[in-house]
């Protein structure tokens, strides 16, 4: 996700990256600044969830390195 008004890091190079993944998924959100994820952390994380949902939605091979990890608890 990026914030269509970011001037830390803005939305075309995003999409440029975005570009070179094969797996990504990008929205642009109008009217949001560098601080969406502070802003709008329920938006971010129902949009997160509802992406990593989808049915036959690649995985990164890296996902499961840490099966015995504790998940944090900090940020929720």
């Amino acid at each position: 996700m990026a914030g269509a008004d970011d001037r830390h890091i803005p939305a075309a190079h995003t999409k440029q990256l975005a570009a070179h993944l094969p797996a990504a998924a990008l929205d642009v959100l109008p009217r949001t600044t560098h601080a969406l994820p502070i802003r709008h952390a329920a938006l971010i994380s129902a949009r997160i969830a509802r992406i990593a949902a989808e049915p036959g939605r690649p995985h990164h091979p890296q996902d499961h390195l840490f099966p015995s990890s504790p998940p944090s608890t900090r940020f929720h």
